[in-house]
């Protein structure tokens, strides 16, 4: 099972349609259902069945279909929180420094670092100058 089979599996279910899906994700027909009969094939399960001119999802394919959605919510999210990490926009820092540094010389810079990165957690720990050393 493959996040691409799922995502073909997710718009076919959306448009009740092989070829509509096609269109929505730049793929062809048969290469539309050839993923979905893989992906059935990977799970021992049918998910769609043709009710007239329309197709439907099982039992199976309605549970599926809210697994995919979690899925793909999991992966949006993780995509989100690269970009935020990239951007700094959200992480964390820890910082060891010297009394005279970390007493004159930090607060201030941190604190313009943190009025421009709100997102990103501080820590500074202050302490001697061989327990800095030791961490360098």
């Amino acid at each position: 099972m493959t996040f691409h089979q799922l995502r073909v599996f997710m718009a076919v279910a959306r448009h009740h349609s092989y070829s509509r899906a096609a269109e929505e994700l730049h793929l062809t027909q048969p290469a539309v259902s050839a993923q979905v009969r893989e992906l059935e094939r990977a799970v021992d399960a049918t998910f769609f069945e043709r009710v007239g001119r329309n197709i439907v999802l099982t039992e199976a394919g309605k549970e599926l279909l809210a697994y995919a959605q979690k899925v793909s919510t999991l992966i949006d999210e993780a995509r989100i929180a690269m970009q935020e990490l990239d951007g700094l926009k959200r992480g964390r820092i820890a910082l060891a420094a010297v009394s005279t540094a970390g007493a004159y010389v930090l607060p201030s810079l941190l604190g313009a670092f943190r009025n421009r990165y709100p997102g990103i957690s501080i820590s500074l720990e202050v302490t001697n100058r061989a327990i800095v050393s030791q961490r360098g």
